[in-house]
């Protein structure tokens, strides 16, 4: 039975952490890739701790160098290699 309940709990996280990282992309996609204009303070402070408490190194890595991009050529890829880390991370 403990087996059992251990394997539920595990899933149960699992689950969690797919919701939380699904959650961010979502927010990702409508307040970065979905506007044209910059972005608010609120939403750009609400992104950071987000990804910040999915608590993955590689992607917090990953944020740090699309926040860090110098120009649109380097965030367009940055962002395109935290879009691809986000959704395997859901898999």
């Amino acid at each position: 039975m403990k087996l059992n309940d251990a394997k539920e709990a595990a899933e149960s996280a699992k689950t969690e952490e797919r919701l939380k990282t699904s959650r961010f992309m979502k927010l990702f996609v409508d307040k970065v890739l979905g506007t044209n204009g910059t972005i608010s303070f609120d939403d750009r402070v609400k992104l950071e701790s987000d990804i910040r408490s999915l608590g993955d190194q590689a992607l917090v890595k990953q944020w740090d160098l699309f926040v860090a991009s110098k120009d649109s050529d380097s965030a367009q890829k940055n962002a395109v290699t935290l879009m691809s880390l986000l959704s395997s991370k859901m898999i």
